[in-house]
């Protein structure tokens, strides 16, 4: 296999927000989403109002992969346009829902008319430029595709592109959805439960991708009804090790013989997707500068600046309001209960602020405004049953560790032994 430098330095220059080489995992979701399509499809006939029951959410810590899902829901889409039931994917962030509103609406009308020739000239010349910069893979620029006048709102899309007009069914996909405005009257949020209740007919599914209380800005928006979730978290040890070596294989590196050291590099990460990202990053700068020849590789190097770039990234994470309540963090995530409620952590969270001195809420924030806090950052994680737990083990020793508390014995909740004391070297150096 020929060693793809060019390719290794482009990875390397995108840094840890581009989409990653290989995907690996997640295909409970990919089904599920893309089954919505077939759904919608086979969905005939004038009485038809739509399909209830086609929205979908994503939710998950930050780094746990949304956009990267949304991303290869896209790539797939692209690949297989025209075969029977596949839905044509257009994502969108957050912001340009709230700010965009038409454009937004007029991609919609885009795809669904669209023939397939048509598309995939459209698809050639944005997609692959979009993937690049992020996980937003039809852009408002296939605005510029359109035909007449651009439909303004969900009941102009249904007049001028009735249901007969529609080439393919089409997925509405909203990255970082949280920072959608928990109101039900807003365009936004009409719009999005227009989809969401099929009111006029149309095959057209929703997919909203954010944080942990994605649900409950979907809620806010009056968005109730057939909803399914889906939690992305790690990846397991198996989908973790086939990562490294898919990903040493899709630059030319033949990883045999090194599968010990890959799996040394992936063990410390949980399998967390941001951090094995950091992990295949180190692993490229120093894989260029051995020309592509692994038995020339430093491994411990690999392994320290993998290290060195998680700290770096929980750094980033303990906010400067966790940090003022630096002691109130560590306290409430040191006594943290996997599967409590969130009445539950509001409890810790006050009698903790009343009854230890020291103790205090960050200014301006209450009890729930800390817990909506702490989710947002990745500490707690909402699950489907609405029990709270915190999705990254070392996170949450890290925020221990940082507001001087000593960890409570946990071996199911907290890794042993913590990455933040002194270990056994993996390579034996």
């Amino acid at each position: 296999m020929a060693f793809d430098a060019e390719g290794l330095q482009d990875f390397i220059a995108r840094g840890e927000k581009s989409p990653p080489p290989v995907f690996v995992g997640r295909k409970n979701v990919l089904a599920d989403i893309e089954a919505v399509g077939g759904v919608m499809s086979n969905a005939r006939g004038s009485d038809m109002h739509g399909v209830p029951g086609m929205t979908r959410i994503i939710h998950g810590a930050p780094g746990a992969g949304k956009s990267s899902v949304l991303a290869e829901l896209v790539k797939r889409s692209a690949e297989r346009d025209g075969a029977p039931g596949q839905a044509r994917i257009v994502t969108f962030e957050s912001n340009e829902i709230l700010e965009s509103l038409p454009d937004v609406i007029r991609t919609v009308s885009v795809a669904a008319s669209l023939d397939q020739a048509r598309w995939q000239r459209f698809l050639q010349r944005f997609l692959p430029r979009k993937l690049t910069l992020g996980p937003t893979g039809v852009s408002v620029d296939f605005t510029k595709a359109a035909d007449g006048p651009a439909p303004g709102n969900l009941s102009d899309l249904a007049r001028m592109y009735p249901r007969e007009r529609w080439v393919a069914p089409v997925i509405v996909a909203v990255d970082e959805a949280q920072a959608l405005p928990r109101s039900a009257n807003d365009p936004h949020a009409l719009f999005l439960r227009g989809i969401h209740n099929t009111v006029k007919g149309l095959p057209v599914g929703l997919v909203l991708a954010g944080l942990g209380d994605t649900r409950d800005t979907a809620h806010g928006m009056d968005l109730t009804r057939g909803t399914r979730i889906h939690e992305v978290g790690g990846l397991d040890a198996k989908e973790s090790a086939t990562l490294m070596r898919d990903f040493c294989r899709h630059f030319g590196m033949d990883p045999s013989g090194h599968e010990g050291c890959l799996d040394a590099l992936a063990e410390p990460t949980e399998g967390w997707p941001r951090h094995l990202h950091f992990t295949m990053q180190a692993l490229a700068e120093e894989a260029l500068r051995r020309e592509g020849d692994l038995v020339r590789v430093d491994w411990a190097r690999v392994g320290n600046e993998a290290a060195e770039s998680r700290t770096r990234y929980y750094s980033d994470q303990q906010s400067a309001e966790m940090e003022e309540a630096d002691g109130l963090t560590a306290t409430v995530m040191n006594q943290l209960k996997d599967g409590m409620k969130m009445s539950g952590v509001l409890r810790l969270i006050e009698e903790n602020v009343r009854d230890r001195a020291g103790h205090r809420l960050p200014k301006g924030m209450d009890a729930e405004d800390f817990h909506t806090h702490l989710v947002h950052r990745g500490a707690l994680q909402k699950r489907v049953d609405k029990t709270l737990h915190s999705p990254i083990p070392s996170f949450r020793s890290y925020l221990i560790h940082a507001g001087g508390v000593t960890a409570r014995a946990r071996p199911s909740e907290l890794p042993e032994p913590s990455p933040f004391d002194d270990a056994a070297d993996p390579f034996g150096t």
